[in-house]
C-alpha cells in the first residue's frame, strides 16, 4: 500500500457517502435529543448505527477485491483502534458508552481514512468546546450527553464535504 493510494481523493465525499451522512444526521438528531432528556439514546438507535458499520464493512470488503485492498484494510483497522480507544473501559480518545462508538464508526465507516482523521479532529475540538456546557446544563456528575457532540461533528464534517465538492469554495 502505497501513501499515494492511501490518500489518493481522500479528501472527497461521494454524493451517496453525503446521503448516507444525511440519514445517520437524521437518526442522530433525534438521539442527540434522548440523550440530552434521557442521558441515553433509545436502544434501536445503536442497532441501526452497528448495521450501518456492518453493511458498509461488507460494501467496502466488495470494492476491496476491484481495488487497493490494502486501503481497505488500513481504514478498519483505524475504524477498529478509534472505537476501542474511545470506549469507556479504555478510554484514551474518549470515554464513550457503546451507542456514542457505534455512532462515531458508523460516521467512519464512511469516510476515507484521510476524513476520518478530520472528522476525528472536528469530533474531538467540538467536544472540548461543547463538554463543559453539557456536563453544566444537562449533566449528572463527569457524565454528559455526547450525541451532542456526535451531531455537531457529523454536521460539520457535512458540510466540509460539500465545501471540498464545490472545489475549496469556488465553484
Amino acid at each position: 500500500m502505497s501513501l499515494e493510494s492511501l490518500f489518493s481523493s481522500s479528501l472527497s465525499l461521494s454524493q451517496n457517502q453525503l446521503y448516507a451522512l444525511c440519514f445517520l444526521l437524521g437518526s442522530f438528531t433525534v438521539a442527540a435529543l434522548s440523550d440530552i432528556k434521557y442521558m441515553k439514546a433509545q436502544k434501536e438507535f445503536p442497532e441501526v448505527w452497528f448495521l450501518s458499520v456492518i453493511v458498509l464493512l461488507i460494501l467496502d470488503m466488495l470494492r476491496a477485491k476491484n481495488s487497493d485492498a490494502a486501503v481497505y484494510a488500513f481504514k478498519w483497522a483505524f475504524i477498529l483502534s478509534v472505537s476501542l480507544l474511545s470506549y469507556r473501559p479504555i478510554g484514551i480518545l474518549f470515554k464513550l458508552e457503546i451507542a456514542d462508538v457505534m455512532a462515531s464508526a458508523a460516521v467512519m465507516a464512511l469516510l476515507t481514512p484521510l476524513f476520518i482523521a478530520v472528522y476525528l479532529i472536528i469530533l474531538k475540538v467540538s467536544s472540548l468546546i461543547m463538554a463543559p456546557f453539557l456536563v453544566r446544563l444537562f449533566g449528572k456528575r463527569e457524565a454528559y450527553p455526547f450525541m451532542p457532540i456526535v451531531l455537531v461533528a457529523t454536521l460539520s464534517t457535512f458540510f466540509v464535504g460539500l465545501w471540498l465538492m464545490s472545489g475549496f469554495g469556488t465553484g
